[in-house]
């Protein structure tokens, strides 16, 4: 783990639950990080997620996030959840790049 990295995170869901991510790898170079949310939470367990960065040029960038998880209840429910926690964070991210580059 490369220094001064904080190896866990926390974050709020819409709802105020909130959940503890540990870093489990970092590569600057390759442009990933891959996390865990240690003790699952209300409807997963085993979760297991990798994001990578990689620019495509023209100052657009390609965000891939894969995860891993064990559903409790309706996996497609689970699933539809994931999806939109991710698709607000890369926008979340695209929002803050466009402010700072104007």
């Amino acid at each position: 783990m490369a220094a001064g990295l904080a190896p866990r995170a926390c974050a709020s869901t819409h709802g105020g639950a909130e959940t503890t991510a540990q870093i489990e790898a970092l590569n600057d170079a390759g442009r990933t990080l891959s996390y865990c949310v240690p003790g699952g939470g209300g409807n997963y367990d085993d979760y297991l997620a990798t994001i990578r960065v990689r620019d495509v040029g023209s100052g657009r960038t390609k965000v891939r996030w894969d995860s891993t998880f064990t559903p409790k209840g309706v996996p497609a429910e689970v699933c539809a959840m994931f999806e939109g926690l991710y698709r607000e964070a890369i926008g979340n991210l695209a929002y803050v790049r466009s402010t700072r580059t104007g």
